[in-house]
């Protein structure tokens, strides 16, 4: 398996980087075809050059997005080649004018028809997406504009609650968390039933509406796990749908989740606390252990076909 992948989102910077490569590699090998000499690299400012005649610049890094000196240097290295015409402005010496020399007009006429080939075949590509490329680096720049990874990644780290398990309550905001946090668990070990694809997309329904409750564990600015709490009857609840992040497992979240859950159950009157799990969860058995759980007869089958263990814990004889 690609390793990249296994490593997740935090490598989305590397594997964005990884795309431009392949896409660079494929107009290389367009260009070599062709009979060009123009390196993937040079497009965008050479393409601006050509519609801005005389652009200065500090105007083309602003307008591509780039850095004053990444733009010198790829204009510096297009006029080594004879295709750009470097000037001091007539108005103010201290600005650099950009135009196209005569080879690199030549050059764009051969070019032009080439990228008019590379357009369409991009767009084969991102018409098979089903939000298309363009639409999708459009959302992601302005999204990581708007809401700086960095920012956010500096705030937490001065934050006094860094490192702390933190207990929420339930908000439509976090439902899709209260899916893929648990789709993940079962997908890995089991199969998800009739029973879980029923709770997953109504967590609000199965759960809350009924008296019960859904709470997620945050840590470091982040949805890490969640689980939820079941009516059963008056003064009996049952704890399902509990799940942890791997990379956030061995942190103490699970116990802080479950001490909550717990905690919760109380409050809203229960007595007793049961689960259903399966044998092949041997982390999961062992925490539930720890915290008071004992295993014993079902006093009926389970809906769930993964399941083969119950365990209760009686809050009552705790709270004495």
């Amino acid at each position: 398996m690609d390793y990249m992948a296994q490593l997740g989102l935090i490598a989305c910077g590397t594997r964005l980087k990884r795309l431009s490569d392949m896409f660079y590699d494929e107009a290389q090998r367009i260009y070599a075809a062709a009979g060009v000499d123009f390196e993937p690299k040079y497009f965008a400012l050479f393409s601006l050059v050509s519609e801005r005649p005389g652009i200065s610049m500090t105007e083309a890094a602003s307008a591509l997005g780039l850095s004053h000196v990444a733009v010198g240097k790829l204009a510096r290295e297009l006029a080594q080649k004879g295709l750009f015409t470097i000037l001091p402005s007539e108005t103010d010496r201290r600005r650099s004018d950009l135009t196209l020399s005569e080879r690199g007009e030549a050059l764009l006429h051969r070019l032009e028809p080439i990228w008019t080939l590379i357009e369409a075949g991009v767009q084969e590509v991102s018409d098979q997406m089903p939000c298309g490329i363009m639409r999708f680096i459009d959302e992601l720049e302005t999204a990581i504009a708007t809401q700086a990874v960095s920012r956010h990644v500096i705030t937490t780290l001065d934050s006094p609650t860094r490192g702390i398990v933190e207990i929420l309550d339930y908000a439509p905001r976090h439902r899709a968390h209260f899916e893929r946090l648990n789709r993940a668990w079962i997908s890995r070990h089991f199969t998800l039933e009739p029973l879980d694809q029923a709770i997953l997309s109504d967590p609000e329904r199965h759960l809350i509406q009924t008296g019960g409750a859904v709470l997620f564990a945050r840590l470091d600015g982040r949805i890490v796990g969640t689980c939820g709490l079941k009516k059963d009857h008056a003064h009996s609840f049952e704890l399902v749908k509990m799940a942890v992040s791997e990379d956030a497992q061995g942190r103490g979240v699970g116990k802080r989740l479950l001490d909550a859950a717990i905690e919760r159950a109380r409050n809203l009157g229960a007595e007793t606390l049961f689960l259903w799990t399966s044998s092949r969860l041997e982390s999961a058995l062992a925490l539930y252990r720890k915290r008071g759980f004992r295993q014993v007869a079902p006093p009926e089958p389970s809906e769930y076909e993964r399941a083969d263990v119950y365990m209760e814990l009686a809050l009552s004889n705790e709270a004495e």
